[in-house]
């Protein structure tokens, strides 16, 4: 997705009208296009820092920039199958077992 579909996306998901959010920057409704349809790239820090507060997002939502999910231990049967989510709970009872002193085996 663009940045153009984030902005965009983000700004409808608040119910939000651009020349609210123009006037709130500061900016003409045309720059603010603009920006949503990716015709200014660099867009100044300023400006992208206040869209995340009015658009309560982070910099990397607005811009694209995340694009593969964060994986954990905690969330990792959101992304496994059920085979694999026990695969790697054997593995990982096997690297306790493997730290443990031989002594407590």
């Amino acid at each position: 997705m663009s940045k153009e579909n984030h902005l965009r996306k983000k700004r409808k998901e608040k119910r939000m009208a651009v020349s609210d959010i123009a006037e709130y920057l500061g900016i003409a409704k045309s720059t603010y296009y603009r920006y949503e349809q990716s015709t200014i790239e660099k867009m100044p820090s300023s400006i992208l820092l206040a869209l995340c507060e009015i658009l309560e997002a982070t910099p990397q939502e607005l811009m694209g920039w995340q694009s593969e999910p964060v994986i954990s231990i905690e969330n990792a049967a959101e992304f496994l199958s059920p085979s694999e989510y026990e695969e790697l709970h054997r593995f990982l009872k096997y690297l306790l077992y493997r730290r443990t002193p031989s002594e407590h085996r």
